[in-house]
């Protein structure tokens, strides 16, 4: 074969080469898709804008916004939310018009709460409920993160939702984001069951109708459930419900509540079970939902991440603290490492951060849902 020739074919064979690797993403040494994350010893990607401080959680000082009392037109629907025995009640911020936030403390004191124990409740009147937002992903390899959500526009709080794998394990309503969650448009998300292989009709959704009622169900919101919402989040776990579940409502804070919460009746046997999220024995940190008899929605988050072998609540314990406050109904969220709050003053300063078990297993950095709180 002549120079020419031989040539020929090698340039031929590195054009042909360098393509492939340009379509699949390579780099000639390894072959690794570009950007892709792997879960497991390694984390996402990261860029130094994405990371933040995850310091000992102790409350942010308020100072002057500390003096601001809640409003007159608020006081009836926030003395509605009582203080748990044995907790006292350390803070009451108004954070918008409709907006209380209000802070529980077991041990510690008043200056040096344990965030171990800290029970963290936003409570959004009916009238405030247009400014709640799902922000979620859907993809494996595109999830939320914190510090790009929080910077969005308009963005008061955010709290992270739902159950996930590697995308939620609920049917959302929402805005589905892309890019680290700084892109995001109207979406709906109806096939959690498909992309997660979870059976999620067994489960337990959230939603917002668009008279602006609160709704809790079981199932999800495929094509076949004759339901329209303006918001929803699903994947959740009832802990109790005075009229959809009334057994396991007068169950709370007795003997027979683990088993009744276990039961397939309630509770989908594969995230109850010993090990997962709802195990009844597994004291962890928790998110919750639910309402008040009057309507208004309730969220709370019992302690913190980087707590999480040390603290937090098992279900049941769960399920009596959200009573004790006056809830008539409530759905248990994710736990262990990932529940998440964060609350900005009206004039954008960080009022109230917990903080995620800072662990390549757990989500301190991203999360595929999150519940946010628009300024008006």
């Amino acid at each position: 074969m002549s120079s020419y020739s031989s040539g020929h074919w090698r340039r031929k064979a590195c054009l042909i080469i360098g393509l492939v690797l340009l379509l699949t993403g390579c780099q000639p040494t390894g072959c690794q898709p570009q950007h892709q994350p792997r879960f497991g010893s390694d984390r996402f990607p990261l860029n130094p804008k994405d990371i933040f401080d995850i310091s000992p959680a102790t409350p942010v000082p308020v100072r002057q916004f500390e003096q601001l009392s809640v409003s007159e037109t608020d006081l009836a629907f926030a003395s509605a939310l009582k203080t748990p025995p044995g907790y006292r009640r350390v803070r009451t911020l108004q954070i918008a018009d409709g907006v209380i936030y209000r802070q529980f403390e077991r041990g510690g004191s008043h200056t040096t709460p344990d965030p171990r124990y800290t029970l963290r409740v936003l409570l959004i009147h009916p009238r405030a409920f247009t400014r709640l937002h799902v922000l979620f992903s859907d993809t494996w390899d595109q999830p939320l993160y914190t510090q790009t959500v929080l910077n969005r526009p308009g963005v008061q709080a955010l709290m992270s939702w739902c159950f996930f794998g590697r995308i939620p394990a609920g049917d959302m309503i929402g805005w589905r984001c892309r890019q680290r969650g700084a892109s995001c448009v109207p979406g709906i998300y109806y096939e959690a069951s498909r992309r997660t292989g979870k059976n999620i009709h067994q489960r337990y959704t959230l939603a917002l109708n668009h008279p602006g009622q609160v709704r809790m169900f079981r199932g999800g919101l495929g094509k076949d459930s004759r339901r329209w919402y303006r918001m929803a989040m699903g994947g959740g776990m009832i802990l109790f419900d005075q009229t959809l579940a009334p057994s396991l409502y007068y169950a709370v804070g007795r003997p027979n509540y683990n088993r009744l919460f276990s039961s397939k009746v309630f509770n989908h046997a594969d995230i109850v079970k010993k090990g997962q999220a709802g195990d009844p024995q597994r004291a962890a940190p928790r998110s919750a939902a639910g309402t008040l008899p009057g309507g208004s929605l309730v969220f709370a988050n019992l302690g913190e991440g980087q707590y999480r072998f040390r603290g937090g609540a098992t279900p049941a314990y769960m399920a009596w603290l959200m009573k004790q406050m006056g809830l008539n109904r409530a759905l248990l969220f994710d736990g262990g490492g990932a529940p998440q709050m964060i609350l900005k003053t009206p004039q954008g300063r960080q009022l109230v951060r917990t903080y995620p078990e800072n662990t390549q297993t757990s989500n301190y950095l991203y999360n595929y849902a999150f519940l946010t709180l628009q300024r008006p």
